[in-house]
């Protein structure tokens, strides 16, 4: 060939498998024009492979290099165009279609569309993934076989076989498999198949007949939403840190999430004043203050992360309760950064069985709830509360410590996540939209017009003066928002009977907090409470996790992971 060229395959035609295992291979190239043919065979000439014609075609280094940087393209979900997610109509019960574990039960004359379940067997590791492809390709040897269903398609549902979002967790290996051999089934055989994905939440089931109506060849429903996959130029590069611990991720100036980077810091490794601990992060919490941040949308001297776990490397004057080699969670800020330093009054050791993931994603949530609703609302046994964004992580936290201290809860959430908040305990009379000012007229149905006691709001506009409107006289209002935090005067001559409070976690003061933080760590321990589902982002992708809070696709909360660095510095 000519120097600085190579020749790679374009197209492959007539490819044979004979026999397989052979140790040793002999190939034979049988050149004609732009293409070879191929003849693969063991040590004792016994024909193993072979390959009718392999078109090759010239390729340079010069060309390789010119290739666009956007030239790849990576999968990715996306949210069908008028997908039923929200307020659209359902199918109406009766309406389902129908399911079945296998084609005995399948009628006569074959629907167009037969849905059946493969459900995970009860082997495990690799046993799994051959029980689900074998009984797969029984499936659908037995479907492309029975002549009562050449006029139809055949639709499999599975369940976490895909993961379309990082909140969906890592998907199940052998229901995988299953949907690479039905991917190879329909593409040799076109519109006989289909791969429907699902978590099997109420909303996702009472969506299932719009999927299927799609008529796409794959697709999943998460939370009631109908989610596509489709190519897409993959997301920018991750940060790319520097050695050692003396940087955090910070904004650069530039409204953009994607302009966040990663900074030299020296407040990690400056000298610890008296109260003080240094700790290694291990996880960091990510609030909705951190998605403004990265906006650029607050003023003055806001950082990123103020929440996390890790694990204490160096301790300052009159530190008596930590330890060098504690694990520990609690405030701080800065904390999307390897190392910082804390106070040590808003610390706790972590319980042992708690993970870094699991303890980084509690002490905003539960402390914002617990300060708003206990130390400023002063809740009290038998009063009822409005919890707004039930589905977030201060909302299930709110909610959980209302039914602890025996409160009734109503709340507010995206009709997709309905099924977590019923999950947490809330009636499901009591759960309503959070995207219309509905709830309003709701909330004072169920309590013949009286309203509730106390609001814990996070909402904007409307929302807010819908909100005030379901307060009862004494009622109080209080405000976690950012967004729309109103004049208290102008609140009490519109609402002279109900108190408005809106507030910042900090205000409480690192004692407070310390004591609101131990007393949540015993109920969680004690399994009173509950820790809220997490979606997990490594540091270098936070440009990633913050948009993706921003876009209230989220359950829980978003928990950033972080290098392993040195320690006592």
């Amino acid at each position: 060939g000519t120097a600085g060229w190579a020749a790679l395959p374009f197209a492959w035609r007539g490819v044979r498998l004979h026999a397989s295992g052979a140790r040793e291979l002999r190939v034979r190239l049988t050149p004609s024009g732009d293409r070879v043919a191929l003849s693969v065979a063991d040590g004792t000439g016994t024909p193993v492979a072979s390959v009718e014609s392999l078109v090759l075609r010239p390729f340079s280094a010069g060309q390789l290099s010119a290739a666009p940087a956007d030239a790849l393209f990576e999968v990715e979900w996306i949210v069908a165009p008028g997908s039923a997610s929200d307020e659209a109509t359902r199918t109406p019960d009766g309406a389902l279609p129908e399911t079945h574990r296998d084609l005995s039960t399948v009628p006569e004359p074959a629907p167009e569309d037969v849905l059946v379940t493969l459900e995970p067997g009860e082997a495990t590791g690799p046993a799994a993934v051959r029980e689900a492809t074998v009984r797969a390709l029984t499936l659908v040897r037995r479907w492309l076989e029975d002549e009562r269903f050449d006029a139809s398609r055949l639709v499999l549902l599975t369940r976490g076989a895909m993961v379309t979002s990082p909140g969906d967790g890592a998907p199940d290996p052998a229901l995988a498999a299953v949907w690479g051999l039905v991917r190879t089934a329909e593409t040799e055989n076109p519109g006989r198949f289909a791969l429907i994905d699902t978590d099997a939440t109420d909303a996702s089931h009472a969506a299932l007949a719009e999927a299927v109506r799609n008529g796409e060849r794959e697709s999943a429903l998460r939370r009631g939403q109908l989610r596509l996959p489709r190519l897409a130029r993959p997301t920018p590069a991750p940060l790319v840190p520097p050695e050692g611990a003396s940087w955090r991720v910070d904004v650069t100036g530039s409204r953009s999430l994607d302009a966040l980077a990663v900074v030299e810091s020296a407040e990690a490794v400056r000298e610890l004043g008296a109260g003080e601990v240094r700790v290694a992060v291990r996880a960091a919490g990510v609030n909705f203050h951190d998605v403004v941040v990265g906006l650029g949308l607050v003023d003055g001297e806001s950082v990123l992360g103020s929440e996390g776990a890790g694990v204490v490397v160096d301790t300052g004057p009159e530190v008596a309760d930590l330890r060098v080699g504690d694990r520990v969670t609690g405030l701080f800020p800065g904390a999307f950064a390897p190392m910082v330093v804390a106070e040590a009054r808003a610390l706790v050791r972590m319980p042992e069985e708690w993970s870094f993931v699991a303890a980084a994603g509690v002490p905003v949530a539960f402390m914002t709830a617990y300060y708003g609703l206990a130390d400023l609302a002063g809740l009290r046994r038998g009063e009822s509360v409005l919890v707004h964004s039930a589905a977030g992580g201060v909302g299930m936290a709110a909610v959980q410590l209302a039914r602890e201290w025996g409160v009734e809860v109503f709340a507010t959430a995206s009709p997709s996540k309905w099924d977590q908040v019923v999950a947490g305990g809330v009636r499901r009379e009591r759960v309503f939209s959070s995207r219309t000012t509905d709830f309003a007229a709701g909330v004072l149905a169920a309590t013949g017009g009286r309203g509730v006691d106390v609001v814990l709001n996070s909402l904007a506009g409307e929302f807010v003066d819908a909100s005030l409107d379901v307060l009862a006289c004494g009622g109080r209002f209080v405000e976690m928002g950012k967004t729309d935090i109103r004049d208290g005067e102008r609140v009490r001559a519109a609402y002279p009977d109900v108190s408005y409070r809106a507030f910042d976690l900090a205000e409480a003061g690192p004692a407070r907090l310390g004591e609101m933080l131990r007393d949540v760590v015993r109920l969680l321990e004690s399994g009173v409470l509950r820790h809220p589902p997490v979606s997990v982002w490594d540091v270098r992708r936070v440009p990633e996790a913050l948009r993706f809070m921003s876009q209230a696709r989220h359950v829980g909360k978003v928990v950033l992971t972080m290098p392993v660095v040195g320690g006592r510095v």
